[in-house]
């Protein structure tokens, strides 16, 4: 480490410490801000420092498939650095670095996780040359940021050709966008998950939300043998014949406290990362994570249940509700959408959300957040009609806390900045 790394890292990790005497959060992305415009090649300098680093990413699943490698890893007695309050640009991952490493705890057997922002992935992975890179998952998210499916995928295939060929790539199958990188990448070690079978009431009839539906080499049509959600599933071209890998793992049966098919998605791939780095794993080795904050975390409250799902995108939203009504055939709900940086400013992905779900289930909903009055519309033009109109966030959450009986679960559905304060109202503290 250089006297200017070393600086940066000092100076870093004091910033890192008033912040949190003051109150004013764990100031891990001011932190690693700071060490950046001091030293701009410090996140390089964690490939020294690291004998695994393992990236993660995807539009939906980073932060609890992150979060679980984690658990297994210290299980295992590993030491760990992960930047598990989801700070995932660069000036989140050099701040983890920098408030967590410890040269005379972290001597040997360092793995470094890090979930990577889609757009931020190309850089960083020059920089910190990965063991291990965990293609989730791709659909539209922040159009206003990243752009279509097929402007990202262009720009993930084109970072994962410039990697070290020791690299090992551990790929959704069940994502016929991401699949099409790891086949056409010069990378030898390639390693493939998906799902057996359904969990939910599913056919070969696409969502019609659904983004990669077409062949990325061909440009026809795919067709499915199995649909799960979105464009993900069984599927195969009828043309040029490209279809589904064969699995190395198979999620659907994994023992979880979490629900919903996107987590069997998120165990499948943390065991097949444990098996690639050498170590064994077990179906059942996963029963006892603890969701990451705000993915299906759950608060007590005068009796009763609140459970927070983080719904960012068309497909995220949907597969929670989908989740809440597979848990509860009568639920209460709340939707915070916002409309803030982190959140994404064009929030018309909410018409491509199947709200029409909650007809004849959901007994209320409550909308909340930024943009409220959005949200109102948006249900106003769905068969569902039972929805209250609350633009003070704090006054939504009591309300629905009156609307949910004792005994019984509010579910919160609440777009990424929302779920931050809402989490702030719960437990009187930042996260970030």
């Amino acid at each position: 480490m250089t006297a200017r790394t070393y600086c940066a890292f000092l100076i870093g990790r004091l910033i890192s410490r008033i912040s949190l005497l003051g109150g004013f959060g764990s100031g891990i992305t001011w932190a690693g801000e700071i060490a950046l415009r001091i030293d701009p090649s410090i996140i390089s300098s964690i490939r020294s420092h690291a004998d695994s680093i393992i990236l993660v990413i995807g539009t939906n699943g980073k932060t609890t498939t992150a979060s679980m490698i984690e658990h297994l890893l210290t299980k295992n007695g590993k030491m760990v650095i992960h930047n598990k309050s989801g700070a995932n640009l660069r000036n989140g991952i050099v701040g983890t670095f920098i408030t967590q490493y410890n040269h005379r705890k972290f001597k040997t057997n360092c793995y470094a996780i890090f979930e990577v922002d889609e757009a931020e992935f190309p850089n960083i992975v020059q920089q910190l040359s990965p063991n291990i890179i965990i293609m989730l998952n791709l659909f539209r998210d922040q159009l206003d940021r990243y752009g279509e499916v097929n402007v990202v995928l262009e720009k993930w295939s084109k970072a994962i050709a410039d990697l070290d060929k020791n690299a090992h790539l551990i790929v959704n199958a069940d994502d016929p966008a991401v699949s099409y990188i790891s086949e056409n990448s010069h990378l030898p070690e390639l390693h493939y998950f998906g799902l057996s079978r359904p969990l939910m009431n599913s056919d070969s009839t696409l969502d019609t939300w659904a983004d990669s539906t077409y062949c990325s080499d061909c440009g026809n049509k795919l067709r499915y043998k199995h649909h799960f959600f979105s464009h993900l599933g069984d599927w195969c071209c009828t043309h040029c014949r490209r279809n589904r890998k064969k699995l190395d793992i198979e999620g659907g049966s994994i023992s979880l406290s979490l629900s919903g098919q996107y987590n069997q998605y998120n165990a499948a791939a943390t065991l097949l990362t444990l098996n690639v780095l050498g170590l064994s794993t077990k179906q059942d080795d996963l029963k006892d994570f603890k969701p990451a904050f705000g993915r299906q975390e759950q608060f007590r409250i005068h009796n009763r249940v609140i459970k927070i799902f983080l719904s960012k995108n068309p497909t995220g939203f949907n597969e929670s509700i989908r989740t809440v009504l597979s848990l509860d055939n009568r639920p209460n709900l709340i939707s915070a959408l916002n409309d803030r940086i982190p959140d994404g400013t064009d929030v018309s992905w909410i018409w491509d959300v199947d709200f029409d779900q909650l007809v004849g289930f959901a007994k209320n909903v409550i909308c909340t957040g930024d943009r409220v009055w959005d949200m109102a519309l948006r249900l106003k033009y769905t068969q569902y009609k039972n929805y209250i109109v609350e633009e003070n966030l704090k006054r939504a959450i009591e309300i629905g806390l009156q609307k949910t009986k004792e005994g019984e679960t509010l579910y919160i559905l609440p777009t990424y900045s929302a779920m931050l304060e809402i989490r702030k109202i719960l437990t009187g503290r930042k996260i970030l």
